[in-house]
Order: structure tokens, then C-alpha cells, then sequence
């Protein structure tokens, strides 16, 4: 579907590597904050430079999910490291923030971030451009297309009788 041109939005919780290596781009999210958007080929680069090294033969998508939920070995070598400075009583949900929050900043400070905005900066002086050309668009519409709605809707009604009477009451 990708061959003509035509862009695709995939999103997908824990796909398998088989699908992850058709990737083009990458965007990671965690409590409504990005932690890396670029190239997917680069992602293990770039969160092994933020300190968190990906195990040989793990599958980078699972990889992803645990370091940003805070269960990987990666993060596990991290909190080692922290704990030993930390008090017994942080809480769990303390020390995934603190992992959210680092990524968040190491993203922040990296040049996908500075090639991400300057991406959207050029897309959205294209778009003030094209928003004209836009609004122009207009559909057309013919008593042929409203036949095979009326029709195919009586059809449902018919056929979902006691669903039609359930939508009334």
C-alpha cells in the first residue's frame, strides 16, 4: 500500500519483529508525552545513547514497552545504580516517572526532536498556503447514491427489526 506514495498510520501495542523491521518511522509515547519520534531503525541507537541498552536478541518493540513501563533489565541496571542513593520507600510509579521524564528530556534535547519541529514548521507554512485550495473541495452528490443509502438502510431496518424498535424506545 506504501509502494504508490500513500502515507501509513500504524498503531500497535507490541508488534512482532517481523512487523517493527517494516517500520519507516517511529513514534513512542508515554503518559501522553513523547519519548522518541524518527527513524525506527535508529530507536535502539538512540535509547542506548539515553543509557539504556537493548539485550542481544530481544525484540525492540517488547524492548521499548518495558524500558517505558520500567520493567526492562536495562532500567533494572539503572535503578541498581539509583538505588543505592535512593530510600527504601520510593514507590514504583516514582521511579517509572523518573524514566518517563529522562526519556522525555533526552528526546527533547536530540536531533530528531530539532528535525521533528523543523518538519512541522515546514509543513505548516506549506499547509497556510494550500488551506485555500482546500476549502474549494466540495463532493458531489446524486439521487443514484441516495437510492442505495435509502435502500440499504430499509434493508437494515427489516432485518434488525427488534433493533430498530429498541433505538426508538
Amino acid at each position: 500500500m506504501s509502494k504508490p506514495g500513500r502515507t501509513i498510520i500504524f498503531s500497535i501495542h507490541q508488534p512482532h519483529y517481523s512487523i517493527f523491521k517494516l517500520f519507516d518511522s517511529l513514534a513512542l509515547l508515554a503518559s501522553g508525552k513523547l519519548m522518541f519520534h524518527g527513524p525506527a531503525q535508529e530507536a535502539l541507537g538512540y535509547f542506548e545513547s539515553a543509557g539504556y541498552p537493548c539485550e542481544p536478541y530481544n525484540n525492540p518493540a517488547d524492548f521499548f514497552l518495558d524500558v517505558i513501563s520500567g520493567d526492562s533489565s536495562a532500567v533494572g541496571l539503572n535503578r541498581e545504580e539509583e538505588d543505592c542513593e535512593a530510600n527504601e520507600t520510593e514507590q514504583l510509579s516514582q521511579r517509572e516517572k523518573s524514566v518517563i521524564e529522562t526519556l522525555v528530556e533526552c528526546y527533547a534535547n536530540s536531533s530528531f526532536c530539532r528535525d521533528t519541529k523543523a518538519e512541522f514548521d515546514e509543513l505548516s507554512g506549506d499547509q497556510k498556503k494550500r488551506s485555500s485550495a482546500f476549502k474549494e473541495i466540495t463532493y458531489v452528490t446524486s439521487c443514484h447514491q441516495l437510492k442505495w443509502i435509502i435502500r440499504h438502510s430499509f434493508k437494515n431496518l427489516l432485518g434488525n427489526t427488534w433493533a430498530s424498535i429498541a433505538q426508538v424506545t
